[in-house]
């Protein structure tokens, strides 16, 4: 007989700075810089839970998560085209911890 228990603990601390400005009434600019901390069990329930006869359960683990990004930059803004009520509204976000990933994101409203 195997009796799981949950034991497990996580932390996450964050500190956010943020600049707006404002170059004319049509456009405004906002940047971000985060710095954060996440620690936690890794060992995972997708870990433990394998389609097998019998899975193996290691000792627990706490560390740095998976999921964490200790420097996070993000800058955007909105400029107000003077052309068929058109807005543009550019992001970037510059930050370490996940690998590079190209993912544009496209919005009609």
């Amino acid at each position: 007989m195997l009796a799981l228990t949950n034991t497990g603990t996580s932390q996450y601390r964050q500190a956010e700075f943020t600049v707006h400005y404002q170059p004319s009434e049509r456009a405004d600019l906002n940047i971000t810089y985060v710095w954060s901390r996440a620690r936690g069990d890794l060992n995972a329930l997708s870990d433990t839970f394998v389609p097998v006869e019998a899975p193996v359960i290691r000792p627990n683990a706490y560390g740095i998560a998976s999921s964490d990004i200790p420097h996070r930059v993000l800058a955007g803004g909105i400029v107000h085209l003077p052309w068929w009520k058109l807005s543009v509204a550019p992001i970037a976000d510059v930050h370490s911890g996940f690998p590079y990933s190209r993912l544009m994101f496209c919005r009609t409203t």
